[in-house]
């Protein structure tokens, strides 16, 4: 079944993109409703797909199973007259091993591709992710258990030329499911204990800035403004807070 879309606050005929957000392992689409929130305040429609974590078959882990949930989400973004608008996704954890699955699959078939924004990402247990020919950008953490020691953020690093994203030094693996919350210095206790998370709401908030900065220059088709020489991305670099991956 093809999840609603949710519209931006302007409403439907006023949205400048659209998203797939993607959660990460044993995880659900509730987790990231502070990011829908933040990307309509942008004016940027979400959708986000609920994907078992469980093996094999029609899982987080089954590139079979993601690849046809991907047409079908593009396909009904097409009936229902989104197919102009520029599509973006966005994942979080070994959600962002989907996202770059569902921005392949995609282009594949024909329908745009806008970018693709990974929020500390990993792949999957079997391997899903694909690099598609479309930007990357990377809001990522030290590397830690929980996103497989950085092993996804190396492998775009080593394949993409320039500028691909910024590490937030105190950042934790379970950030952006505190993005757009009404508590972003609580540290939910899954992340405390599995992931070693001891993230300050300083570092939700950089996450935050640079996802809702990130998104609308890619919805928009410009040139990014939070990067290494913005005065913003400079005062966090010499505070010691970010540094450039």
């Amino acid at each position: 079944m093809t999840p609603t879309l949710t519209p931006p606050a302007v409403g439907m005929a006023g949205a400048i993109a659209w998203a797939s957000v993607h959660h990460g392992f044993t995880r659900s689409p509730r987790h990231l409703a502070g990011i829908a929130a933040l990307l309509s305040s942008a004016g940027i429609a979400t959708v986000r797909p609920a994907t078992s974590g469980l093996m094999p078959r029609r899982s987080i882990h089954d590139p079979g199973h993601l690849t046809r949930r991907a047409i079908e989400r593009a396909v009904h973004a097409e009936v229902q007259g989104l197919g102009d608008l520029p599509w973006i996704g966005i994942g979080h954890s070994a959600g962002s091993a989907v996202a770059l699955l569902e921005a392949a699959v995609r282009l594949e078939n024909g329908f745009s591709v806008a970018g693709v924004i990974l929020l500390d990402g990993t792949d999957t247990i079997r391997g899903v992710a694909r690099l598609p020919d479309a930007p990357i950008l990377l809001i990522s953490n030290p590397p830690s258990k929980c996103n497989a020691q950085g092993a996804l953020t190396a492998r775009i690093r080593e394949s993409r030329e320039g500028f691909v994203g910024l590490t937030i030094v105190g950042g934790g693996h379970g950030d952006a499911e505190r993005i757009g919350s009404g508590g972003p210095g609580h540290v939910p206790a899954v992340y405390r204990f599995a992931c070693g998370d001891h993230s300050a709401a300083e570092d939700v908030a950089i996450a935050e800035s640079l996802l809702r900065g990130w998104v609308v220059d890619l919805a928009l088709g410009r040139e990014l403004t939070l990067r290494p020489g913005h005065a913003i991305v400079s005062g966090w670099v010499e505070a010691g807070r970010v540094v450039e991956i």
